[in-house]
């Protein structure tokens, strides 16, 4: 009754300050203020009410549907700083996806008959364990405000990020629901047969436990108070009174000038594990390793006490200054023009001519991302190796057109029949299948990543031409583009970003002109390394795509009969 009575209360209070907002300044009139500045701040109050998800991640999985409410009072110290008291209560639930086997009933007072004789289960030796908390919790927040980070001279600031940290007092008292409508043990027998014999997954065991459960919480779970558990801490009101620590982020939305919309996370450490009414490990009679921890995610409104006058934190320095600055920006664009419309003024513009929609530099010139001299939008290979030497379209010259670039060919002068390698070294006539059936394509070269990334690397560009490069003088041939990883990582995320690496290579080298139905991404994730080392250097090996002949291919016929097999080994590519 009085948590609704404080509810009517503040939805009052927000009411009354919407309606008073019309005190608030009107648009595009500057009114000079002579309230002092220190004062101002000092006067800067505000309150809001929140509600939001409260969870406790312990032993025991929690629910998505329990509810916390609350209120706050906060005092602004300066444009960046604010106090902010904080009093919350609610409930936070869990039930577990996977059975309490013989050794936690045992451990347990709230499952073994101490806390209730009628619940014990330990001649069954299982059941499946859930909770409800209620808590109440006050805190103290330090808050830091990001809005005087904000150089970009709005008027009118809408957002604004923060930071807080910590401390107070948190009240919980945790009860279980081990017994029915009818006074009886549930009888999770079928839930238990199901999941042990492979049945069903633990999110279905969860899901059919919840539907089971009336939700009376009729039994206290180990530690609270209404038990016969050990209890360490202080008891009050039959709750346990814990000291706690907390930090959390959060981002308000300037709907007024009185009035924000908050959204924040704050995660609480209480140095106990008793939040969920579950300690002990599943293989042992020992205490699980680690602490709950409460974490408290919700929505708020919050309103601006006392004068406009007054700092807030939307309140940014540097837009007093705005009007001004906006006033000095329209004389200057009378004093200056831009022709070609790139955002550069003419005084300062080094290419008036710039098509329009042209990426330029400071100096108003077209960018060139490789420096050869070619503009990007010109540029039809804008990622030419530094000091390449390039045509009047921004393509490295090759002298002898045999796929590499002269600045990276050993042999400038090879014969345009042959078939070289990606350091132009002649390996066989073109056309030929010579070193390219039942293994790696000796004259492709691997192209490698960066820890669990996906994005071919600019450095690799030009060695993808030479794979399209050869693959068009080889009309019949498909390859398999295959996707590695390094050990870092699960079986199935690897797999699934060494199919991704596979992938991103195809759909660059379908943009050189090569039909991607010829290509086959396949991933062997982190199954056949380069070298078994565990070492950064190493992995970094490992992070690779190769290419290898697929079955499918069709060997060309030169001299009616076909050019005999022969393997090259991949060199890596640093």
């Amino acid at each position: 009754m009085k948590t609704k009575t404080l509810l009517y209360l503040m939805l009052f209070l927000m009411i009354s300050f919407i309606v008073s907002s019309q005190e608030d300044e009107k648009p595009g009139k500057i009114k000079k203020k002579t309230v002092n500045r220190t004062s101002s701040i000092k006067k800067s109050w505000s309150i809001g009410a929140f509600a939001g998800q409260p969870i406790v991640f312990g032993d025991v999985n929690p629910e998505y549907m329990a509810l916390g409410y609350g209120i706050n009072i906060k005092k602004a110290v300066s444009h960046n700083l604010e106090l902010r008291a904080q009093f919350s209560r609610g409930a936070a639930l869990g039930i577990d996806r996977k059975y309490s086997n013989a050794n936690m009933i045992q451990s347990n007072p709230a499952l073994n008959g101490t806390n209730d004789p009628a619940v014990d289960f330990t001649t069954l030796g299982y059941t499946y364990y859930n909770y409800k908390m209620n808590f109440y919790e006050a805190n103290f927040h330090i808050m830091y405000n990001f809005g005087l980070n904000d150089y970009r001279l709005k008027e009118n600031p809408r957002v604004n990020y923060f930071i807080f940290i910590g401390a107070g007092g948190l009240m919980f008292n945790t009860a279980t629901d081990q017994i029915n409508s009818y006074g009886s043990l549930y009888n999770f027998t079928s839930v238990y047969n199901k999941y042990t014999a492979g049945t069903i997954t633990q999110k279905e065991s969860q899901e059919l436990v919840s539907d089971m459960l009336d939700r009376d919480f009729e039994t206290p779970a180990d530690g609270s108070p209404d038990g016969n558990g050990f209890v360490s801490d202080p008891v009050f009101m039959g709750h346990l009174l814990l000291a706690n620590a907390n930090a959390g982020v959060g981002v308000r939305f300037k709907l007024s000038n009185r009035i924000d919309l908050s959204l924040e996370s704050k995660a609480s450490f209480c140095d106990n594990d008793l939040l969920d009414g579950q300690r002990y490990d599943r293989l042992t009679y020992g205490l699980s390793a680690n602490n709950d921890v409460f974490l408290f995610t919700t929505l708020g409104l919050n309103i601006r006490l006392g004068t406009l006058t007054n700092v807030y934190w939307f309140d940014n320095p540097a837009s007093m200054h705005y009007k001004v600055t906006l006033e000095n920006k329209r004389k200057i664009s009378l004093l200056s023009s831009d022709v070609d419309n790139d955002g550069v003024s003419d005084y300062f513009d080094k290419d008036l001519e710039t098509p329009e929609g042209v990426k330029v530099d400071v100096n108003g010139v077209a960018m060139d991302t490789d420096g050869d001299g070619i503009a990007d939008y010109l540029d039809k290979e804008p990622f030419s190796d530094l000091g390449a030497i390039v045509d009047e379209e921004g393509i490295s010259i090759d002298t002898d057109e045999d796929g590499v670039p002269d600045h990276r060919d050993l042999d400038p002068d090879t014969d345009k029949d042959m078939l070289v390698n990606f350091q132009g070294v002649p390996i066989g006539k073109r056309g030929s299948i010579s070193g390219i059936r039942g293994g790696s394509l000796g004259f492709l070269p691997a192209i490698f990543f960066d820890f669990d990334r996906d994005v071919v690397k600019t450095e690799f560009l030009s060695h993808l031409s030479l794979v399209a490069e050869a693959m068009k003088h080889n009309t019949n041939t498909r390859l398999k583009v295959i996707g590695y990883t390094d050990p870092v990582g699960t079986p199935d995320y690897n797999h699934s970003l060494g199919l991704r690496r596979s992938e991103a290579v195809i759909n660059i080298l379908s943009l050189q002109g090569v039909d991607a139905s010829r290509f086959e991404a396949i991933s062997k994730g982190a199954t056949e390394p380069l070298t078994d080392v565990r070492s950064a250097d190493a992995n970094r090996l490992n992070r690779r795509v190769q290419f290898e002949i697929s079955n499918e291919s069709i060997a060309p016929v030169i001299d009616d009969e076909i050019i005999l097999e022969e393997k090259f080994e991949e060199v890596p590519v640093e």
